[in-house]
């Protein structure tokens, strides 16, 4: 499969509308993979989709809470991260989950 400016233009709007990536590679007959690296070569994404790192504030308010006895769901619903980012941050900080 080749990439067109027709498919180049139905990817763009196919990303406008909201579709993700496995949407689009399926209405469009190619990988997912395929649909992500084309939207990088045409720069079609968002410069960095990473959540903001974490502030002293958050770290602090981390660290009190687990010493509380917090269960990681609590940490995440406090500091309005998601759950899995709660875990990998205690985690590298070393801290028992």
């Amino acid at each position: 499969m080749r990439w067109t400016p027709d498919r180049d233009a139905k990817l763009q709007k196919l990303l406008r509308a909201g579709l993700s990536g496995a949407q689009i590679a399926e209405r469009m007959n190619v990988s997912r993979c395929a649909v992500v690296g084309r939207k990088y070569r045409l720069a079609l994404c968002e410069e960095d989709t990473r959540p903001p790192a974490y502030s002293d504030d958050e770290i602090a308010a981390m660290l009190a809470l687990r010493k509380a006895g917090a269960s990681g769901k609590a940490v995440a619903k406090a500091l309005r991260r998601p759950l899995s980012s709660i875990y990998t941050k205690v985690s590298r900080m070393g801290i028992a989950s």
